[in-house]
């Protein structure tokens, strides 16, 4: 079985990512074997093309800078494991595209049905940014482990109000683990991490933030949660990322509305969400009742044939901009690491709005309850 530094080195070759590495795992004890091996036996594993090239070429890798990136990581308190360490989340593996190596600093609970996600939009209104806090210090008080990215707004809500509830929350970053962004939340990571928490990345030590990183994040959000909260989410955003990669893991979908001083708002995305079957929250009481009954859950090729096209994010126009993320501190600067592409699928179906597009209607819409 492969191990962490041949993880370490493979994530690292172009065009080699989690899917190759589990599919020459099936073969290799290691990645001496690996390239040792001849090069139809590789073709015969992955196929042809210019990956094989690359996987051969890194022979004159030096595998002591990997190791030596291991140590410092270790030195900072940052435990890495890679997808065949047993200490792995095992329901990252659900996803088409599971980190080959993630760097914690932290605790992870051990049981996602325990984990309630909750995320949204930075420039939160007062009053969503009120009830974001709110169900998270709710949650908390019940047991439940807060997991959220620590962005600005709702996210930092989400954060704070799971320690406000004197509970657990899980922050995953788009960035390494001792590279806080945004720099004000430093002391809340240090809380997070104090207070039982964990702070996750798909990212080395040392890294910086990059919107793809923010990107991706989002689909480990969804997966290490049973339900996401989307606080005042709208179209072509990180939490609609996070909406859709919970939809198609079968995670249950909750939704704050705009919330403002005497009056509730949806958008239209929201409002889509809602019909589809997600929850709508007023109040931490309706996240509460609704997480262990059958509610709030959405079929994917509803879904999929709902949602606007506009929605469906092309990852490999992303790609084309940002590609490259350095890969281990204090390396030289041919030392590159090449981001994962096919993060999510952008499924062109027929966009079937038109017709058979229902919103809300004003009569279903309810007042703001205690938020009014």
């Amino acid at each position: 079985m492969l191990d962490l530094l041949d993880c370490l080195i493979l994530q690292d070759i172009e065009q080699v990512g989690s899917e190759i590495i589990l599919k020459l795992n099936s073969r290799f004890e290691s990645i001496d074997d690996i390239w040792e091996s001849p090069r139809s036996e590789l073709e015969d594993i992955i196929g042809g093309g210019e990956v094989v090239n690359n996987i051969l070429k890194s022979k004159s890798i030096d595998k002591k800078k990997y190791a030596s990136s291991i140590n410092l990581a270790r030195g900072k308190g940052i435990q890495i494991y890679c997808i065949f360490d047993e200490e792995y989340p095992g329901v990252l593996k659900d996803l088409k595209d599971p980190p080959p190596v993630l760097y914690i600093k932290g605790e992870l609970p051990e049981d996602i049905n325990k984990n309630v996600a909750i995320t949204g939009a930075r420039n939160i209104t007062h009053h969503g940014n009120r009830l974001t806090r709110d169900c998270g210090k709710t949650l908390a008080e019940n047991g439940y482990i807060v997991i959220s990215g620590l962005s600005r707004g709702a996210d930092t809500a989400a954060h704070l109000g799971a320690l406000d509830g004197g509970g657990r929350t899980i922050a995953v970053l788009g960035s390494g683990v001792d590279e806080i962004y945004p720099s004000e939340n430093d002391e809340l990571s240090k809380d997070i991490v104090n207070n039982g928490g964990a702070l996750i990345s798909e990212s080395p030590p040392g890294a910086g933030c990059q919107d793809l990183r923010l990107k991706e994040r989002n689909r480990l959000i969804s997966c290490l949660s049973k339900a996401v909260i989307a606080a005042e989410v709208k179209e072509k955003t990180g939490t609609s990322i996070a909406v859709q990669h919970a939809v198609q893991l079968g995670r249950k979908i909750f939704v704050i509305p705009v919330l403002r001083e005497s009056s509730t708002n949806y958008t239209n995305y929201q409002k889509d969400l809602v019909y589809l079957g997600a929850i709508n929250v007023l109040d931490p009481a309706d996240v509460l009742n609704n997480l262990l009954n059958d509610r709030g859950y959405i079929e994917v090729s509803d879904f999929l044939h709902f949602i606007s096209n506009d929605f469906k994010i092309n990852y490999n126009e992303i790609a084309e901009k940002e590609t490259k993320l350095n890969s281990i501190p204090e390396t030289d600067d041919n030392n590159e690491r090449f981001i994962l592409k096919d993060s999510i699928s952008s499924t062109k179906k027929e966009d079937k709005r038109k017709g058979k597009k229902k919103h809300i209607e004003g009569d279903k819409i309810t007042k703001l309850s205690m938020y009014s």
